[in-house]
């Protein structure tokens, strides 16, 4: 199971699936049903997740032409005025992502 997950590139999936799997065996051990955990050395044949890929920031000559875009775009309101906002503020993007929006 763990190999086809990470087969398809669902690396956090497939470490949360051996931790689970840990947890488990752990408790059938807890309870007397069971008396090894096969699950504690999975780690030893996991592949290794990619390394992240960062986005590159705006450099200050792009600047102009992406609020030029912004200013211009046909996206829904919502997102027109997240992008604003993190500009204007200086928020990061997941603040300005889960806010409450109040309406």
């Amino acid at each position: 199971m763990q190999a086809s997950i990470e087969k398809r590139g669902a690396f956090n999936v497939a470490a949360k699936t051996r931790t689970w799997l840990k947890q488990i065996f752990s408790q059938a051990i807890a309870r007397g049903l069971y008396e090894n955990n096969p699950a504690s050395e999975l780690h030893a044949i996991a592949l290794a997740p990619p390394p992240p890929q960062h986005y590159p920031h705006l450099r200050e000559n792009e600047l102009p032409e992406f609020l030029q875009a912004l200013s211009t775009t046909t996206s829904r309101l919502p997102t027109r005025i997240a992008a604003w906002m993190a500009i204007f503020t200086a928020a990061r993007l997941g603040t300005v992502r889960y806010r409450q929006w109040v309406t």
